[in-house]
């Protein structure tokens, strides 16, 4: 029997000595999406689209309703992100790009990630990264799971 390829699925998770190398290596434009993604998990395009009315700092929750799978959930933040956001200046709906979100972040994900040595690293990691660490902490995997928005336990469990 002849199997199939299997989809050559790659795991990169950044060690705390690389995540250190890469905030330091981040601009005060890129350092936002940067620790964003680490400390909650959620896509890139989940941050591009994120505006000011979804995220209530008083409760610490950010409310993503631009979903991959198009179903809504809310994210706690940590003490970490509430600083960040409420250090953001406002100019727009959009917390990233004002009145016009931004398309991309390419350009500054590549020039945080040269200085920092940090080769072949791409922003999903960020993703994959959060989830390790989530898990690392004590989150159980459903908790991990509903948190990054999977449908499947399967994914999670990758």
């Amino acid at each position: 029997m002849k199997f199939f390829p299997e989809g050559g699925q790659r795991t990169r998770i950044l060690t705390l000595e690389e995540i250190a190398r890469l905030l330091t290596a981040c601009t005060a434009h890129s350092r936002p999406f940067v620790l964003l993604a680490l400390n909650t998990g959620v896509r890139r395009g989940e941050i591009l689209g994120l505006t000011w009315d979804r995220i209530d700092l008083a409760a610490g929750v950010l409310t993503l309703t631009h979903t991959k799978n198009g179903k809504g959930r809310r994210i706690p933040m940590n003490d970490l992100v509430r600083e960040m956001l409420r250090a953001l200046p406002r100019s727009g709906p959009y917390v990233f790009g004002g009145d016009r979100p931004y398309g991309a972040i390419k350009t500054a994900w590549r020039a945080a990630c040269r200085p920092a040595s940090l080769n072949g690293v791409r922003f999903h990691d960020l993703r994959h990264t959060a989830a390790t660490y989530m898990v690392l902490g004590g989150a159980d995997l459903a908790t991990v799971k509903e948190l990054l928005g999977h449908s499947d336990i399967a994914l999670t469990l990758r």
